[in-house]
């Protein structure tokens, strides 16, 4: 009788923990914060922000919101927000709006979103972004390395609004999924044991005004950062002029 109880307590202590550990970690997402509840708890968070106005909420997917923002000091600014521990939680804010790449799941490029809040997009026509890889070349126990270099743009019309967010193209995505399997299969060179192809690889940008030149876009010179999270997320290059490119674009 000793035993039959216990084996129904534990099976009750069993079935509590799964919900708790479903309610904690896959529950759906809540709806979002308010405007208010935003402003609250970024300012509380990081008072450097002094968030004042929302200016839209952009799902990139059920558990990850992008949140644009001016600050009362009237800086364009950005926000990361991720559904976790059963709680909406902004992991990134940044009053500097330069675009910025969120990797959701590093592991797959298919996650990647570009995003950006200028201060100002009135003087601006489009955007280019780039996928760059330096070509590499090198010689190991007399063996010939050679690894070939990538280029690819993008044009992106930018919208009347300051701010914008954009996924990662297929075509981009395909070209990184090939250089990540090529890498994986590449056994390592013992005289270069930390080199890898991937390591080349980067995203660059810049913002082209009317009169078709590169003019970077109006910015806070002394911005404000916060991180409460572990979302990767990366600055991009400023291509500042055509030269640096391999293959240089043409008026």
């Amino acid at each position: 009788m000793k035993k039959k109880i216990l084996i129904y307590f534990g099976s009750i202590v069993f079935l509590l923990t799964v919900v708790l550990i479903y309610w904690f970690y896959f529950s759906k997402p809540n709806p979002f914060p308010t405007e208010e509840q935003l402003v609250k708890e970024m300012t509380s968070l990081f008072p450097e922000v002094s968030a004042s106005i929302i200016q839209e909420v952009i799902y990139l997917d059920k558990e990850h919101a992008f949140v644009p923002f001016i600050s009362e000091e009237d800086h364009y600014g950005i926000s990361f927000w991720v559904w976790k521990h059963h709680k909406w939680m902004v992991e990134f804010m940044d009053t500097n709006g330069n675009v910025r790449v969120w990797k959701i799941n590093n592991n797959d490029p298919s996650t990647y979103h570009f995003v950006w809040n200028f201060a100002s997009s009135e003087q601006l026509n489009y955007m280019n972004l780039y996928l760059i890889k330096k070509r590499n070349y090198y010689v190991s126990d007399n063996v010939h390395h050679y690894f070939p270099g990538v280029q690819m743009e993008e044009k992106i019309s930018l919208p009347k609004t300051t701010y914008g967010s954009l996924p990662i193209s297929n075509e981009w995505v395909s070209v990184i999924d090939s250089l990540n399997k090529l890498n994986s299969a590449k056994q390592p060179d013992p005289f270069f044991p930390f080199y890898t192809p991937q390591q080349d690889i980067y995203f660059g940008w810049n913002t082209i005004d009317k009169s078709d030149e590169i003019t970077y876009p109006d910015r806070n010179l002394n911005s404000s950062t916060s991180w409460n999270g572990d979302s990767n997320i990366e600055y991009l290059l400023f291509i500042n002029d055509y030269s640096e490119l391999e293959y240089p674009y043409q008026k």
